[in-house]
């Protein structure tokens, strides 16, 4: 009896191998990727054709992780929109200062070096 993987080598071809091993490849960087599980699944049919000789057919079915986003926790209103605040509480009166520490750094350097 033929080891497994000679006889489906040349079940599938050298050309269908080589595409399958590189969508085994990527599913393998997206797992690394994400740290979550995949799936890589191979169907081989072999369907009768004459006394003596089969058809080959294979589908291979990759399923890669997607990335976690998480949650997040939104507000909606009776028409139906949603926000990230919460439309029934008051703004707080802060006002947001535009002076970076960087620019304030810059600002006393130049006036350094004009005195």
């Amino acid at each position: 009896m033929r080891p497994f993987l000679e006889a489906l080598a040349d079940l599938l071809g050298e050309e269908r191998i080589d595409h399958y091993t590189a969508q085994l490849t990527d599913l393998c960087q997206e797992i690394s990727a994400h740290r979550k599980k995949g799936d890589l699944t191979l169907t081989v049919s072999l369907t009768p054709n004459g006394d003596t000789t089969f058809k080959v057919s294979a589908k291979l079915k990759t399923n890669t992780p997607n990335p976690s986003f998480g949650e997040r926790i939104v507000y909606h209103t009776s028409e139906g929109s949603i926000l990230r605040e919460n439309p029934n509480q008051r703004k707080l009166p802060f006002a947001v200062d535009a002076a970076t520490p960087d620019s304030a750094t810059e600002t006393d350097t130049e006036t350094q070096q004009t005195a």
